[in-house]
């Protein structure tokens, strides 16, 4: 009997190491994270959804105009993640989000995410950066018919718009005869100006012209010299990410040969 009882307990105790194992190895390598390129959708011509103005009728026979967005990403950074995305042979998700979101997103990025950012103070607390992938250069903008703007000395005892996420709001803080009024998009500043609500304004050339050429704004010229120095635009990654950053170097590296 006695026999019997410690065969039996050995016999069961054999069979839960054999499930134990079993279950080892019946377990699959887990799939690496996805990596997900996260933009402003209002950055254009870096980030943004196209757009195109339909002319339309209504049913009180007035023309109105009709904004139709493709939903497609599009710019300078999305066609760059696609050939990253080839190059380090990993596939990258894209995703455009207001810039409210995108704000938020600043403040809170997750492993894996990338993002494209001017590498200034505000920013390193967050984030780690890439090679330069652009040359981001601010100029001014005035009526064509300003003869008296020529450079930021002229602007003194005027007042300029400039969007409230712009790297140069510093600078342009120490200048107390420039009054600066911040607005929440690029196209709202050029809207001020259109309305002569503002002198001039402030802002990423590249940027400005996009708007200026989308929006069908006329009679607006850049005057004088670049303001400020000119800043690099790269990919973010959340800091300490050094794999990704690695990672995303090397291709850039790659593709700039």
């Amino acid at each position: 009997m006695k026999k019997t009882f410690i065969l039996s307990h050995t016999f069961t105790f054999l069979l839960i190491l054999f499930s134990l194992a079993s279950a080892a190895w019946s377990v699959e390598p887990a799939e690496e994270t996805g990596l997900m390129f996260v933009g402003d959708e209002e950055l254009a011509p870096y980030s943004f959804f196209s757009r195109k103005v339909v002319e339309g009728v209504n049913t009180q026979d007035e023309f109105i105009s009709v904004t139709i967005f493709d939903n497609v990403p599009r710019g300078y950074c999305i066609d760059l993640i696609k050939k990253l995305s080839a190059v380090i042979n990993k596939k990258i998700s894209i995703e455009l989000v207001s810039p409210e979101k995108f704000a938020s997103f600043i403040n809170s990025s997750e492993p894996n995410n990338i993002t494209a950012l001017i590498p200034d103070q505000a920013n390193r607390q967050f984030f780690d950066f890439s090679r330069p992938i652009a040359k981001i250069e601010f100029a001014i903008f005035a009526e064509v018919s300003n003869s008296y703007i020529n450079s930021l000395e002229s602007l003194e005892g005027m007042v300029v718009a400039i969007h409230k996420e712009s790297p140069i709001l510093g600078m342009l803080s120490q200048n107390k005869k420039i009054t600066v009024i911040e607005t929440s998009s690029v196209l709202e500043a050029l809207k001020k100006l259109s309305h002569r609500e503002v002198a001039a304004v402030i802002a990423e050339k590249n940027i400005t012209m996009y708007y200026i050429q989308q929006n069908k704004i006329e009679n607006l010229k850049i005057v004088g010299a670049p303001v400020g120095p000119f800043y690099s635009y790269t990919f973010a990654v959340k800091r300490g990410d050094t794999a990704l950053l690695d990672r995303l170097n090397s291709g850039l590296q790659i593709l700039e040969q």
